[in-house]
């Protein structure tokens, strides 16, 4: 898989050397980036704190919960434009989500043609992210430091 210090090229090589053996294999690892890469993107922008948001990330299982956390914590907070306008490959994201739940229940025999269109475009998102956080100056590859607020309980 990946070390905690490789880099997006390095991640993005590896992804690629192993499509060329086996794609299913390579999905999975882009679908992993993919995911790393997008809760990492949310939790460094947000304003939410760490406890809420990681509840709420763990909640985001499909493109619609995906698109409303976005929202959420980024286009309502920051004046970001939504998730579906700064991804160019959204419909192959969305696919993603579905060949990737197909393939957790052994329904994706007929997914293969899709896979390398589906990784390379994750891929290219992750880099599309990756540009996103350079522009806002969002840096995700260092450690995130926890947004601890006091609660008081109501009763």
């Amino acid at each position: 898989m990946f070390g905690t210090d490789d880099n997006f090229e390095l991640r993005v090589s590896k992804i690629n050397h192993i499509l060329s053996q086996d794609a299913t294999i390579a999905f999975y690892i882009a679908f992993m980036l993919f995911n790393w890469t997008i809760k990492r993107v949310i939790l460094a922008s947000s304003k939410t704190p760490s406890i809420i948001l990681k509840e709420n990330l763990k909640k985001m299982i499909d493109p619609p919960s995906l698109k409303s956390l976005w929202k959420k914590e980024l286009s309502d907070n920051y004046d970001a434009p939504s998730i579906s306008k700064i991804l160019t490959h959204w419909e192959l994201i969305k696919k993603a989500y579905i060949i990737n739940e197909k393939l957790e229940l052994g329904q994706c025999s007929h997914c293969a043609s899709d896979i390398t269109e589906v990784v390379n475009a994750i891929i290219y998102t992750c880099e599309e992210l990756n540009e996103f956080c350079r522009r806002n100056r969002i840096q995700i590859y260092d450690k995130i430091p926890s947004k601890n607020f006091r609660y008081v309980k109501v009763i």
